[in-house]
């Protein structure tokens, strides 16, 4: 069976990080958004950055400064059942259907994702929340 052409997310694995745990950042939103339905908020990222997964897949971790974090923890609560996206100037870099509130501001992000697919999402989050400044 070829492989798709384009990836699909098959699965949103949650890191629930503890609440003293958020990254000390300057809460500039810069251009990315979290969308649900009719509502779009602009957050401010703390870190974007490949990774692995428990069974080596290539995943997307992103960590939300600590008023961000608290937008997530509201808008995934109100959009149980719904799906939501995570957008770079209203293009979506990922979406899901939200199962449950995601706590503590950390995202891990996976899918069909190929390791040079998630280093690039990696970076334009990066570039687009202006870490890279």
């Amino acid at each position: 069976m070829p492989a798709p052409t384009r990836p699909c997310i098959l699965a949103i694995a949650l890191v629930l990080a503890p609440a003293c745990g958020f990254a000390a950042c300057e809460d500039d939103p810069g251009r990315v958004a979290l969308t649900s339905g009719e509502r779009s908020e602009t957050i401010a990222l703390a870190t974007a950055a490949p990774g692995f997964g428990r069974t080596g897949d290539a995943v997307l971790d992103v960590s939300l400064c600590e008023t961000s974090a608290a937008v997530l923890a509201e808008m995934t609560g109100a959009a149980i059942g719904q799906q939501m996206s995570l957008d770079i100037d209203g293009a979506p870099v990922w979406s899901a259907v939200v199962v449950e509130p995601i706590l503590g501001g950390r995202l891990q992000i996976s899918g069909a994702f190929t390791g040079e697919e998630v280093e690039e999402k990696a970076r334009l989050l990066r570039e687009a929340a202006r870490l890279d400044d």
